[in-house]
């Protein structure tokens, strides 16, 4: 006889959660319910994907696991609805999605508690290759520990147990990387199109400096004026961005930092 389906809920029903919700193997698992404060995208959601659609957060106590991915400023009121829900200690295992929040927070549903830390960039209608995305779990214990990594592994071929402190800290960096490059790229668009010209001249160079990243020491892939320290032309790059600021704002601040890096650290 075959064994029965842990049974997953979720919490939440935009990008993170749609992804995660979308790609869960349903033969090693079953979703029970999705509950979002819009019932309406909950309902969306399990029109693609199995389950039910509530506005009932007392009945994901049903579920062996319950998956909060929502955002981070919202996990503790999040957390706090369901102790009322509840009213007594959750038995199965709960877990968020966030990198900067400690898992610690969820310790007050139930003692069977962890993070579920995909490290990717989500847009809904972007289709999301699990295989490479690498998961980060923390948890209360060995067991809680054990069983996430299951359900990640069942995503990602990158899988691995880190602290609440290293998870936060991958986030950071991941802010930095990841939103920092795409607001460069929406400043670098902006301003080619005042000039009458478009960002796709640029789309070879950013897929290089990408690909590059994964075979050079980022320090030694490092080039540009400031690299070389030549100041006439970030000079004259400052000057050509009079018309706009922000942009200006943002070449000066970095420049500075190249220089400091290869020329006065080095002097």
């Amino acid at each position: 006889m075959a064994s029965k389906r842990p049974t997953v809920s979720f919490i939440g029903a935009g990008n993170v959660a749609h992804h995660l919700v979308s790609a869960l193997d349903t033969k090693k698992y079953s979703i029970q319910y999705i509950y979002n404060r819009s019932i309406v995208s909950a309902r969306k959601l399990v029109k693609q994907v199995g389950g039910a659609a509530t506005g009932s957060l007392k009945k994901l106590k049903q579920s062996d696991f319950i998956i909060i991915a929502v955002s981070d400023d919202a996990i503790e009121v999040v957390t706090d609805n369901l102790v009322s829900a509840f009213k007594e200690s959750y038995d199965g295992i709960i877990a968020h999605t966030a990198g900067s929040v400690s898992s610690e927070v969820l310790s007050k549903v139930g003692s069977n508690y962890g993070s579920f830390y995909p490290l990717q960039t989500f847009s809904k209608h972007r289709k999301i290759q699990w295989h490479d995305v690498p998961f980060f779990i923390t948890a209360s214990d060995a067991e809680t520990s054990s069983r996430l990594r299951i359900m990640a592994e069942s995503y990602s071929n990158s899988v691995e147990i880190i602290s609440d402190k290293d998870r936060a800290n991958l986030h950071l960096a991941a802010v930095v990387l990841n939103n920092f490059i795409n607001h460069l790229i929406f400043v670098s668009d902006d301003f080619l199109n005042k000039g009458g010209l478009k960002i796709e001249h640029l789309f070879p160079l950013i897929e290089e400096t990408i690909l590059k990243s994964r075979s050079l020491n980022s320090r030694d892939a490092q080039t540009g004026p400031a690299r070389r320290g030549d100041t006439a032309v970030i000079e004259g790059h400052i000057k050509a961005l009079k018309k706009s600021p922000q942009l200006k704002k943002i070449y000066r601040t970095l420049s500075q930092s190249i220089l400091k890096e290869y020329h006065e650290n080095n002097s």
